[in-house]
């Protein structure tokens, strides 16, 4: 479990570092978004290695909604980008008031 928690330790800390690095330094909006894909699912991860069989109760998650009928998973995504999108609309507004 050491090895696991040091690997995504690295990987959550290269992240949170490439999220600051893009906002303040390159001012990419991509790149924070991308570095934010990353960094939050490894810190999820990192976190479930603290407690007992989190880490299996998320990968028959994952495994359940991966192996899920194509248009379950579609209905997911739409719904997921759209509250997505909301949010950036919400974000925006704020920040330009």
């Amino acid at each position: 479990v050491d090895t696991e928690r040091r690997v995504t330790s690295a990987i959550f800390i290269g992240a949170l570092f490439g999220t600051l690095f893009s906002a303040i330094v390159l001012q990419n909006r991509v790149l924070v978004i991308i570095c934010l894909v990353v960094q939050i699912p490894a810190y999820i991860w990192y976190c479930a290695t603290y407690i007992p069989f989190a880490r299996d109760c998320i990968k028959a998650c994952l495994n359940d909604v991966l192996t899920s009928s194509k248009s379950e998973i579609f209905l997911f995504l739409n719904q997921f980008l759209l509250q997505f999108t909301y949010f950036f609309m919400i974000v925006s507004a704020f920040s330009q008031a």
